[in-house]
């Protein structure tokens, strides 16, 4: 009896089992697509889904240091040449620093053609005046030595005011040399040491310029190549960090003159089977 109705139990707990879960599967309505298709009009057609690739492969955009984005020159999709503008950094404290340092490059360049002028015509008649009144007084101080040195009677003049009238001679003399000398100095111009520090200081301005046009031109990023931008990620008043990224700031690459496109191709009947290929778009290519 147990034999019999077990297997009976079973059956009916299945076909209850079964009403309940058809009675409980959602119902799904058809629906209508808004548009039909695209559909060939060719008999036999290869379809694929894939990846394009750019021949010189992906290439991440960095920049060298970090800060604030200013400008942006492109977008994704654009195409762009070697060298040009992607994007650039906020550059205000370097091109204050850029303006000091040309400043006291001016002045380095002042100082040098002040030392290779001289002398100035204006500054040597001066001189030469100084000469022809040192010897002036010196003709006086000569005179005044022969006239009191003239005297034959000692008891006429003390022996200071000899003395005095010497040495005022010689004092004469000593000034007419060292107006002299000046006069030579003058005329000699700059001394060459002097001259030689004048343009090291200006090369070493020059060089101090320079640098801080480098580090101006460090905050604009450019194409290293041909190509196109692939993917932007940079945004104005963006806090732009260096060094490789998870997410890279931009991709360029070069689709020109072709590109390898990798996908999973699909055929009709008539055409070869699926397979995984590399196929390569010859001419220009439009993304």
């Amino acid at each position: 009896m147990k034999r019999t109705v077990l297997p009976i139990v079973a059956a009916v707990a299945a076909i209850l089992g079964m009403i309940s879960v058809a009675r409980t599967r959602p119902r799904r309505e058809p629906t209508v697509p808004p548009s039909a298709p695209p559909t060939s009009s060719f008999e036999q057609v290869v379809a694929g889904v894939g990846l394009v690739e750019a021949n010189s492969e992906n290439i991440d955009i960095s920049c060298a240091v970090s800060g604030m984005v200013t400008q942006l020159y492109v977008k994704a999709g654009d195409r762009v040449g070697q060298g040009q503008k992607l994007f650039s950094l906020d550059d205000r404290d370097l091109r204050a620093d850029h303006q000091v340092k040309r400043t006291a490059l001016a002045g380095a360049q002042a100082r040098l053609a002040k030392l290779e002028q001289e002398p100035r015509a204006e500054d040597i008649p001066p001189a030469e005046e100084r000469v022809r009144e040192a010897q002036a007084n010196l003709a006086d101080a000569e005179v005044q030595v022969r006239l009191i040195e003239s005297v034959t009677d000692k008891r006429a003049v003390r022996d200071e005011d000899v003395q005095r009238r010497r040495l005022a001679y010689k004092a004469a003399q000593a000034r007419l040399a060292e107006v002299e000398a000046q006069l030579g100095l003058l005329k000699a111009g700059a001394w060459a040491p002097d001259i030689a520090v004048a343009k090291s200081e200006v090369a070493q301005a020059e060089a101090q310029v320079k640098m801080a046009e480098t580090n101006i031109d460090r905050l604009t990023m450019r194409a290293p190549i041909a190509g196109v931008i692939l993917q932007n990620k940079v945004r104005l008043g963006q806090y732009a960090q260096c060094g490789p990224l998870s997410e890279p700031l931009m991709i360029l690459g070069s689709v020109t003159p072709c590109m390898s496109v990798l996908m999973w191709m699909s055929t009709t009947p008539g055409v070869c089977g699926a397979e995984l290929r590399r196929l390569r778009l010859l001419g220009e290519t439009v993304l």
